[in-house]
C-alpha cells in the first residue's frame, strides 16, 4: 500500500542527478554561446589592456609546424608554457632584457629581446619544416597566429 519499492526511488535519484547534469551543460552552452564564457581555445584575440610599464610578448606556434610534439618555452629561466600545433600564449613582462629559450624533442634554440613597454612583440616558436625562435614583425605575427588557440597552462 505505502511501500515504495528502493530501487524505485534510486532510479529517481539516478533521473534528477542526470538531469542537473544536462541542466548544467545547457546553461554552460548557452554562456559560452553567447560570449560571457570560457575564452581558451578561442582564436587570436588581440590582449585590449597591458598594465603601464609592462610588455606584452605574443609567443605563439603556428599550424605549419611539422610534427605533433610539443614545445616548451622559457624566459629567464623560468618555465612559461608548452605549445602544442596551433596555439599561443600572451605573455606579460617587466621591460628589458628577457632570455627566451624554446626546447623541442631535445633540440634547444635561443633568443634574447630587448624588450620596451607600450608596443607587442611576437614570438614565434615554428616554421615550414624546421624548429625555430624568431620575432616577427608585428603585421605578420598578427597574421600568422590568426587561427591559433588561446593556451593558459602556465607552468609554476
Amino acid at each position: 500500500m505505502g511501500i515504495e519499492p528502493q530501487w524505485q526511488h534510486e532510479r529517481e535519484d539516478e533521473l534528477m542527478n542526470t538531469w542537473r547534469l544536462s541542466l548544467a551543460g545547457l546553461i554552460m552552452a548557452v554562456l559560452v554561446m553567447s560570449g560571457c564564457g570560457p575564452t581558451l581555445g578561442q582564436s587570436f584575440r588581440k590582449v585590449e589592456s597591458v598594465p603601464v610599464n609592462k610588455v606584452l610578448i605574443y609567443i605563439y606556434r603556428p599550424r605549419v609546424f611539422l610534427g605533433w610534439s610539443t614545445i616548451d618555452v622559457t624566459a629567464n629561466d623560468k618555465d612559461l608554457i608548452t605549445l602544442s600545433k596551433c596555439s599561443y600564449f600572451p605573455y606579460l613582462a617587466d621591460p628589458g632584457v628577457i632570455h627566451f629559450k624554446a626546447n623541442l624533442g631535445g633540440h634547444s634554440k635561443y633568443l634574447t629581446v630587448y624588450a620596451k613597454p607600450n608596443r607587442p612583440y611576437f614570438l614565434k616558436t615554428g616554421g615550414r619544416g624546421q624548429f625555430l625562435l624568431t620575432l616577427m614583425p608585428p603585421e605578420e605575427g598578427e597574421r600568422e597566429m590568426g587561427e591559433c588557440r588561446l593556451v593558459l597552462d602556465e607552468k609554476p
